[in-house]
């Protein structure tokens, strides 16, 4: 919004832009320090935001509640909306389709037995505050969730995808290509699924599982693949940003660091997944633009898009550490990106 990317980070709202590319917490609490490595006091909790681009919603959560809370996008104007209950440890997203606010209430099947089995509403509240209301005569799993544009309900749950008409309530149900998600992407009048493609295990003094993730477009029937090698992805007007993963069997170990595993010291090995480079996929066409950097060990993770610049983190792993710089990223006309 107004070049201004704003994400749930770390149980908290952090906004970003090409003048602090570091980011900033969203909070006015005088006394708050406002640092990325602690909680701001008047969001903490945070795991889910959206926007219908003059407000923002966040959803936060505590011992078994949540609470939907709107509010402008300097920080003021702060709304609850309502609260209701989820199951202890879910973290599922809100969505929204600039008149309702969608999600889950998660309940158990037996109010008493919290360990028990346990049941999701699909639920929404209006935007500019009402009632939340059960809309969908259907019973779903607590960790379901819920996405709507004008003419569908999108529902992931368990693996499966469900279509929902609005006029006529016509169901469908697919299988997702994904054994996890990170969400429905309603972008451009399209529908993306961003999620999981495959798990990787690489060891050598220590063990490593690696998540290679993808990016999916609904036709109507069925995902179609658009990309299938991302580690980090960002989302521009157009299309996508992302870091490209090196196929398996080219992982290769950087160096290996001593490093305090909680009993002792122990050699943490440091793994070379990505390619070294920075892409861009124009998802009208599926063209893709490949931007080389100075070092294959520089990891280039972008977050998003302001101004024309991109906000990534940066980290050159050839130093064996986890040091990563903030920084704006302007693509060059050669193909390249200097950090």
């Amino acid at each position: 919004i107004d070049n201004t990317v704003y994400m749930d980070w770390a149980a908290n709202l952090r906004r970003f832009s090409n003048s602090t590319p570091e980011g900033m917490s969203l909070c006015f609490d005088p006394l708050c320090t406002h640092s990325k490595e602690e909680f701001c006091a008047e969001i903490n909790g945070a795991c889910s935001v959206v926007t219908d681009g003059e407000r923002l919603y966040l959803k936060t959560h505590s011992y078994g509640t949540a609470t939907i809370t709107a509010l402008n996008i300097d920080g003021s104007g702060r709304e609850t909306l309502c609260e209701f209950s989820m199951c202890n440890g879910l973290v599922t997203n809100i969505s929204t389709d600039g008149k309702y606010i969608y999600f889950v209430e998660g309940l158990y099947q037996n109010p008493t037995d919290t360990e028990g089995d346990s049941y999701g509403i699909p639920k929404r509240i209006p935007c500019r505050g009402g009632e939340a209301e059960a809309f969908l005569d259907i019973e779903v799993s607590a960790y379901a969730e819920i996405y709507a544009d004008s003419e569908n309900y999108y529902i992931t749950d368990n693996g499966m995808f469900s279509v929902i008409d609005r006029k006529d309530g016509t169901r469908t149900d697919v299988q997702m290509p994904t054994p996890e998600t990170y969400g429905i992407i309603l972008h451009n009048g399209n529908v993306y699924l961003y999620g999981i493609a495959e798990y990787h295990e690489y060891q050598i003094n220590s063990r490593f599982n690696f998540a290679r993730k993808g990016l999916w477009k609904w036709n109507g029937t069925a995902f179609e693949t658009v990309i299938s090698d991302i580690d980090q992805l960002a989302w521009d007007e157009g299309g996508v940003w992302y870091t490209p993963m090196l196929p398996v069997e080219e992982f290769e170990l950087i160096g290996s660091k001593e490093s305090y595993d909680g009993k002792g010291q122990s050699l943490y090995d440091f793994i070379r997944t990505w390619t070294g480079e920075l892409v861009y996929c124009d998802l009208a066409t599926g063209e893709k633009t490949v931007y080389r950097t100075d070092s294959k060990n520089l990891k280039i993770e972008p977050y998003g898009v302001a101004n024309g610049y991109i906000i990534a983190a940066v980290n050159d792993y050839s130093n064996l550490s986890f040091t990563f710089e903030y920084v704006n990223l302007k693509p060059e006309e050669d193909g390249t990106v200097t950090v």
